[in-house]
């Protein structure tokens, strides 16, 4: 059974695209291009955040100024 905290890790379609400021469509892409693995739990897909922050900084890249 998982415990309470690591079922707070999971993020719902809605709250990815809010807390990253990215479209419904970005998000089906990113997991669609197997960047971005989901969880389904009944009929509800829900993400990890680690594997956002993961995906996030694997292509983050500096500024050049």
């Amino acid at each position: 059974m998982k415990s309470k905290n690591q079922l707070s890790e999971l993020m719902r379609i809605e709250e990815v695209m809010k807390h990253f400021s990215i479209s419904r469509t970005s998000v089906w892409r990113m997991e669609k291009n197997q960047n971005l693995p989901s969880v389904k739990i009944g009929s509800m897909k829900f993400f990890k955040k680690d594997d956002l922050e993961k995906l996030i900084n694997k292509n983050y890249t500096t500024p050049l100024y």
